[in-house]
């Protein structure tokens, strides 16, 4: 068996694939990475039995990762931006649409990162809301939406300090 033989051979063995393998692959686009990002970053926070992944579609090519808890009665959606002049008011009142009425209860800036406080009304049940804007990559930004209901604050602030402990809330 000659040297290349086996350098093929053991390249199989290790899991390696070959340059056909490769080629079958689907092409990797931006949406993609980034999304897979998004999942990578998430999981350090959203893994445990309390919550699960939801099939949340993507909004144009800005796509978003969404977990729900049965156990918190809580919703959190990790998605990015372009850029920060596209959060406004028209743009907190398309996230807040499902939650009426809503009112922004405080806005405030740590160094890059911004941060929505609200509340508002789901199905007659009072939620809480924390929206945070951090730079990501030198071309996009992250967004982390927090939804918990109001009784559930101490949880909101524990996720809200595991997230974002330079800017947990706006009260810190």
């Amino acid at each position: 068996m000659g040297i290349l033989q086996i350098l093929l051979l053991l390249l199989l063995l290790l899991g390696g694939t070959t340059s056909q393998e490769v080629d079958q692959r689907p092409p990797r686009t931006s949406q993609t990475y980034e999304t897979g990002q998004m999942v990578r970053y998430s999981r350090q926070y959203f893994t445990n039995d309390a919550w699960r992944q939801l099939d949340f579609p993507t909004s144009g090519n800005l796509p978003v990762i969404a977990f729900v808890s049965d156990v918190y009665g809580a919703v959190v959606a990790i998605g990015s931006a372009a850029t920060d002049s596209e959060i406004n008011y028209q743009w907190l009142n398309g996230l807040m649409a499902n939650y009426r009425p809503w009112l922004l209860t405080a806005q405030c800036q740590q160094g890059s990162i911004q941060l929505f406080e609200m509340k508002g009304e789901f199905a007659g049940r009072a939620y809480l809301t924390r929206y945070w804007i951090a730079p990501w990559r030198a071309d996009r930004l992250l967004t982390v939406h927090l939804v918990f209901p109001i009784e559930r604050q101490v949880d909101l602030n524990h996720y809200s300090q595991l997230l974002f402990p330079e800017l947990p809330s706006c009260a810190d």
